[in-house]
């Protein structure tokens, strides 16, 4: 009966009951995090038991059960849910009527692992915590902190960091897309990169044609913009930081990217000196960026007519923008400037002792400049011929000449007479010439006081004869007009006060009157870089006489937008309604996160306390798209009536993270 119950479970359930075998294998350690792979294999003198339950116990309870496979085995997986530490694992059968039971045991040791953070671009010292725990990146730039048990933990990047007293970065997004510096992580199995803009304290040079330094007193305004479509207003005095690299996302992951800079404008003496986009730079540690600036020498000299000597002691010379520079001459005789911008001129000599009028011409780089002067000598010499002739024809004529002559007429002249004659003749000559060498001698300081040439003046412009305007014609703002045109007087108070060239940027031309067609009122306008301001006649007295033109609704329009899918009207029910967005029913679109932190931080000043609702409508309108990313800049945007929005995330924590973009093309 016996036999027939062996054969009945096989030749493993005859074998011998105190021949079972349970084996458990496990790795020796394995770190916080991972699951634990467990292996248990039951045999019977030697044999493989299969179809067996095996069960796993961790301390007193039991945590998985298994069946042995044909090989015997057993597997079983602890998740990786555990601590640091060591743990003993017990494998047990509890065996059957003819098998004894069996039980192994192993011990498992839990290692702590390791959160990593890489910091782009590479960035030693720099500090993260978790759990106010502080942590600092070693050489390579990589932030390291032991994990002993998993979880949900609180991870912080600083958000601006101090590298020295001309280098700072400032924190731009992590590499799985969250562009805020705190957040919560599910730790271990989590490999992050910080990525940061890193911005250098710079100051700006200029050198002109020549490679001469310039000064940067000279320079009156400087725009760049860089590659990402920012364009920044500089001071060319004063160190600013700038943003020397940008992270940007890859295939690869977070790239470190240097900013690269376009020169847009540099105004000297109210004229362009370089060309749009043509002069480009990065930033580097410690070297301040050099822009060459169309700036050139020219000399000016003046010559004595036909005797071609030189005669005066300098030259005064009217910039464009109608200031004035004396320069005496050198030892060669000329007076050299430098510095000087693509325009038009005016040059005096000083000192000439002579008859000269002021030269007006066109800069050429390189030329000399030759002033003619008539000297009071050859004024002289010319007015000296004929009173010697005269005198010669006295002394030379043996005839008495009319009634100057003491005698009878028809009498001859005595040789008396004759030589006193001469001795007149030539002391006339000589005291004429005389009088002109001294005159060009003394070089005529009296004739032309250098105080006099040296005061401020009217631009060249306004010494020219006065054209006038014709009535019917309309003045379009262009680029070409900005470095004379100033802020009309009707929008400058409002301009200055609702944040001026920070959020309107600078005029496009001068203001200019236009017939509404809705109204038929007369408008005044006049268009800056972000904005068009109008006067309204037929509000005046109320805060609205001036407004905002709805450019952003016109560019939108012009670049066909209205028809797209952000520009659709979001239905209330569908619309997110938090503390983070607020719904415009009026236009049927959101405004949220740093968007409506902008729009409700800026306004047209109107007198309100703060920033009020209607100033904040003021200046931008309501939205009329939600945000999207702009096709052709890639930038997050969001247009409004009367603005367009536009977000970098890699400039968070600055004051350009949102920006007033530029509308370009812009027209009445």
């Amino acid at each position: 009966m016996i036999v027939l119950l062996a054969l009945a479970h096989g030749p493993d359930r005859a074998a011998a009951a105190d021949a079972v075998e349970l084996t458990l294998e496990v790795p020796p350690a394995i770190q916080v995090g991972d699951d634990i792979p467990i292996m248990a294999r039951l045999t019977a003198s030697g044999a493989p038991l299969s179809g067996e339950v095996v069960e796993l116990r961790m301390g007193d309870e039991v945590t998985e059960r298994a069946t042995t496979g044909p090989d015997g085995t057993a597997g079983f997986q602890v998740r990786g849910t555990l601590a640091a530490g060591d743990y003993e694992l017990v494998a047990r059968f509890p065996g059957t009527d003819t098998l004894a039971a069996a039980t192994a045991s192993a011990t498992v040791t839990v290692e702590p692992t390791m959160l990593e953070i890489r910091t782009v671009p590479r960035l030693p010292g720099v500090t993260f915590t978790l759990d106010d725990h502080p942590f600092a990146a070693d050489a390579e730039g990589i932030a390291r902190f032991p994990i002993s048990q998993p979880g949900t933990f609180r991870l912080e990047a600083p958000p601006r960091v101090d590298l020295s007293t001309t280098q700072r970065a400032d924190f731009s997004r992590w590499s799985d897309g969250v562009y805020v510096s705190f957040r919560d992580v599910e730790l271990p199995g989590r490999q992050l990169v910080a990525g940061f803009l890193v911005s250098y304290l710079t100051n700006l040079t200029f050198a002109d044609a020549e490679g001469e330094f310039v000064p940067p007193t000279r320079i009156s305004s400087i725009r760049v913009r860089t590659a990402q479509g920012q364009t920044l207003d500089l001071d060319p005095q004063a160190a600013q930081w700038l943003p020397a690299t940008t992270v940007v996302k890859t295939p690869t992951g977070l790239r470190a990217q240097p900013v690269r800079y376009s020169v847009q404008e540099v105004i000297v003496d109210g004229i362009r000196t370089v060309r749009q986009g043509e002069v480009t730079f990065t930033l580097r540690p410690e070297v301040a960026p050099s822009i060459p600036l169309s700036l050139h020498r020219i000399t000016v000299t003046s010559r004595a007519t036909l005797l071609g000597d030189r005669v005066g002691t300098g030259v005064v010379l009217q910039h464009p923008d109608g200031s004035r520079e004396y320069q005496p001459y050198d030892e060669s005789g000329q007076a050299t400037f430098e510095g000087l911008p693509i325009g038009t001129y005016r040059a005096w000599v000083l000192g000439a002792g002579g008859y000269t009028r002021a030269q007006l011409f066109d800069l050429v780089p390189g030329a000399t400049v030759t002033i003619p002067v008539i000297t009071y000598f050859l004024i002289a010499v010319v007015l000296a011929i004929p009173v010697g002739i005269l005198f010669a024809l006295l002394v030379v004529s043996g005839t008495r000449i009319g009634r100057f002559l003491p005698v009878a007429a028809g009498q001859p002249i005595g040789i008396g007479r004759r030589a006193l004659y001469g001795v007149t003749g030539v002391a006339a000559v000589v005291g004429v010439v005389g009088v002109g060498y001294g005159l060009t001698a003394a070089h005529g300081p009296w004739l032309l006081a250098p105080d006099r040439l040296l005061r401020p003046t009217d631009t060249l412009a306004a010494t020219q004869d006065h054209v006038p305007e014709q009535a019917d014609v309309e003045v379009v703002p262009t680029s070409e007009t900005r470095p004379a045109v100033e802020v009309a007087e009707v929008f400058r108070r409002l301009w200055n006060a609702s944040g001026g060239p920070r959020v309107f940027g600078r005029p496009l031309g001068a203001a200019y009157q236009q017939v509404d067609p809705e109204t038929g009122a007369t408008l005044t306008i006049q268009y800056f870089d972000r904005a068009r301001f109008e006067l309204h006649p037929h509000l005046a007295g109320t805060r609205y006489e001036i407004q905002l033109g709805r450019v952003g609704w016109e560019e939108a329009e012009r670049r066909g937008l209205l028809g797209t899918e952000p520009f659709q009207p979001v239905p209330p029910s569908a619309a997110e309604q938090s503390a983070n967005c607020e719904y415009f029913p009026t236009t049927g679109h959101r405004v949220c996160g740093h968007f409506l932190t902008f729009w409700r931080s800026n306004g047209l000043r109107l007198g309100d306390t703060g920033t009020s609702f209607r100033e904040s409508l003021a200046l931008f309108g309501y939205p009329i798209s939600e945000e999207f990313r702009d096709p052709e800049t890639g930038l997050i945007v969001q247009y409004f009536e009367r603005a367009r929005l536009e977000y970098r995330p890699e400039q968070a924590g600055t004051p350009d993270e949102v920006t007033i973009g530029e509308l370009e093309g812009i027209d009445s």
